[in-house]
C-alpha cells in the first residue's frame, strides 16, 4: 500500500470511530519510510485527536492502570491512565471526543505489553470498565519480523482484531509531500531524476536487513538531509553529516549530483 491509500484507510476509520464497521489498522512495513508519522499527519490534517503509546516503553500498568482498594466494599479496582481517551477521564480539553490512539512499534513490545493492548483493540474497546471515547479510532504499526529490529511475533489472537498493510515507499507520493513541506528542491530533483544507479539501487529507500548497515536511503533520512542542507554547515560537516544519516552510496551519488 502506498501513503496516499495508507491516508485513505486512515481517514476512513476517524470518520467512523471505534462504532463503525472497520476495524482496528496496523500497519507494518520497513524501518524509516513514515508509518507513524503518516497516522499522525492525518490526524493533525483533519483537526482531531493524536495518542500515541510506545508499548516497548511502556508498562502493563501504563495500559490496565493501577488497583486501587475500596474500604467501603472492601474489593479492588482499577485506575486506567488519565492520558488515555477513555470515558472515565471526562471530557478534557487537551483530550478531543475523535482522534487516534497508536500503539506505536508494537511488535517490539515484550508479550506482556501486548497482551496488554488486547481488550481495548476490538469490542467493547476498553480497560476493565474504562471505554474509549466512540469517535476514536485504535491503530498499530510497526517492523516486520524479516526487518530483524527486534520484533517480537504477535500472537493470532491480537493479530486477528487487525485489518493489515504494509507500507511501501513511493517516489510520486513522497515528491508530492515534500513539495508541500519545503523540502530543499536540489533532493526533490535528485530523486525524480536519479531513480535507480545502474545496481538497482533505488535512492529513495535502500534496505538489507542482511547488510546491517547504520546508515541508508529512506524517507525519513531524507528529510533528515533537508535539515543538514538548511544548517549552514561547512560543506566538510555537511557531507560526513549526509552520510551518516542516508549511507555512503547514496551521499557519493547526491553529492556529486
Amino acid at each position: 500500500m502506498r501513503p496516499s491509500e495508507l491516508k485513505e484507510s486512515i481517514r476512513a476509520r476517524i470518520k467512523q470511530g471505534i462504532e463503525g464497521d472497520l476495524m482496528s489498522l496496523y500497519v507494518t512495513g520497513p524501518p524509516g519510510i513514515g508509518k507513524s508519522s503518516i497516522l499522525e499527519a492525518v490526524a493533525k490534517e483533519m483537526g482531531v485527536g493524536f495518542v500515541d503509546m510506545r508499548l516497548l516503553l511502556c508498562d502493563p500498568t501504563d495500559l490496565k492502570g493501577i488497583p486501587f482498594p475500596d474500604i467501603e466494599s472492601r474489593t479492588m479496582f482499577w485506575l486506567p491512565p488519565g492520558t488515555l481517551p477513555l470515558s472515565i477521564n471526562g471530557h478534557r480539553n487537551n483530550m478531543p471526543e475523535k482522534g487516534i490512539l497508536l500503539f506505536d512499534d508494537m511488535p517490539t513490545a515484550p508479550p506482556i505489553l501486548q497482551a496488554a493492548a488486547y481488550q481495548i483493540t476490538t469490542y467493547p474497546y476498553a480497560l476493565g470498565d474504562a471505554k474509549l471515547f466512540p469517535g476514536w479510532t485504535v491503530m498499530a504499526a510497526g517492523n516486520r519480523r524479516e526487518d530483524r529490529s527486534l520484533a517480537h511475533r504477535v500472537p493470532p489472537a491480537l493479530a486477528s482484531r487487525f485489518t493489515h498493510v504494509e507500507l511501501e515507499p513511493n517516489l510520486g507520493d513522497w515528491t508530492a509531500w515534500a513539495i508541500q513541506h519545503g523540502i530543499d528542491p536540489t533532493i526533490i530533483t535528485f530523486l525524480n531524476n536519479y531513480g535507480e544507479d545502474a545496481g538497482g539501487m533505488n535512492m529513495l529507500f535502500a534496505f538489507d536487513p542482511a547488510k546491517e548497515e547504520r546508515a541508508f536511503p529512506t524517507p525519513r533520512g531524507w528529510r533528515g538531509v533537508n535539515g543538514i542542507l538548511n544548517a549552514g554547515l561547512s560543506p566538510n560537516v555537511e557531507g560526513i553529516e549526509i552520510e551518516g544519516t542516508v549511507g555512503l552510496a547514496a551521499a557519493a551519488k547526491f553529492n556529486a549530483f
